[in-house]
């Protein structure tokens, strides 16, 4: 049956509602990155972890993901809808931005895109562009320029990212953008990928102030008073094969504006038998409400991925890793306090030994 103009009109609608009023990456469970064991699994590659860039429809609504990885030999770029959107084209680009197909006012042509797939049929939801790595340059982070015709019950919109946009970079009014992503060097592959949370109360007793358990999530939490020269130290633990040791640590110390916070290896495993390197930092700093309100799934998982504060390595992978948080603008606790959440993911390499 044919749907009218209204009942388009309101879908778009709820869409738009549903995309103002949540942050990224919660708004359910349908459209979070499909997770296992806090790596992004579409598609499967042999180098790393895959990375994630919202794609959107029509310059606010999220429409769904693009994911791009690389194994020794090819890059994966894959359109990835949600939320009812349906990829009807895709065209893409990847090399130096200033590479990109574009008219004489600026304005970039995507049917010019040197990788390109138009008539998907219907129902389509996922695609994935295979691009030998021979074919791209050999500079370092490569510009991933992924253009989408998406439709929804009948309405179609175009589709691009907007981690870095058009408009900063070509200093053109024309919405759109891309992402930057650095290929993995395969042979800096880890030999073993760990994680591991930094030490502190279960998150599993949390309660607020009227004594509501916080729900039965994995993790820990520390608590920390927002005043110049307040400092928390606490140790980060391994999991299988080595839980229950001492990786590394997490300082957080408070200024008068702002939280300095350091990851650093901190092995009883380190020297002569290990090498510990972070390949992912995931840190939260806020109140309970709002870190049950915006990364707790609704089976009550934490959604640590999805942290305001990550930060991704390829290589080199850094052994001591430093940011700031700034304090204007974060929830506190009914007493004042903020709650701090540390989690990280390390690469293990076991080194040659004489014996």
């Amino acid at each position: 049956m044919k749907k009218s103009f209204f009942d388009v009109l309101t879908v778009i609608m709820v869409l738009v509602a549903i995309n103002s009023c949540t942050k990224e990456f919660t708004d359910g469970l349908e459209t979070d990155p499909p997770l296992k064991n806090g790596a992004i699994t579409v598609p499967p590659t042999e180098c790393g972890q895959n990375q994630a860039f919202d794609l959107y429809a029509g310059q606010h609504i999220k429409a769904g993901y693009v994911y791009v990885s690389n194994d020794e030999d090819n890059l994966y770029v894959t359109y990835s809808t949600s939320m009812g959107w349906e990829l009807t084209e895709a065209h893409l680009f990847v090399g130096d931005i200033y590479d990109l197909p574009r008219n004489k006012p600026g304005i970039p042509v995507p049917g010019h895109f040197p990788y390109s797939v138009e008539d998907l049929p219907d129902g389509t939801s996922e695609y994935t562009f295979t691009i030998p790595l021979s074919e791209l340059p050999d500079s370092g982070c490569l510009a991933v320029v992924p253009h989408g015709v998406v439709e929804i019950e009948g309405y179609e919109e175009t589709a691009w990212l907007l981690d870095i946009t058009f408009k900063e970079v070509f200093k053109i009014k024309r919405w759109g953008g891309y992402a930057e992503y650095c290929p993995v060097d395969c042979e800096d592959e880890c030999e073993l990928e760990i994680n591991g949370w930094v030490h502190g109360t279960k998150l599993r007793n949390a309660t607020d102030e009227e004594g509501n358990n916080y729900g039965f999530v994995l993790g820990m939490y520390n608590n920390i008073v927002p005043e110049e020269g307040e400092f928390l130290v606490s140790k980060l633990f391994g999991n299988d094969p080595y839980a229950g040791e001492t990786t590394g640590k997490m300082e957080v110390h408070v200024t008068s504006d702002k939280l300095l916070v350091t990851f650093e290896d901190e092995s009883l495993m380190s020297g002569d038998v290990f090498d510990i390197e972070f390949t992912t930092i995931l840190f939260y700093a806020g109140s309970f409400s709002d870190l049950k309100e915006n990364y707790y799934s609704e089976t009550q998982d934490l959604l640590y991925m999805d942290f305001p504060y990550r930060y991704d390595f390829t290589s080199p992978r850094p052994s001591s890793f430093s940011f700031e948080v700034p304090l204007d603008g974060l929830p506190l606790n009914p007493d004042g306090t903020i709650t701090i959440i540390g989690k990280a993911f390390y690469c293990v390499e076991v080194n040659e030994t004489d014996d």
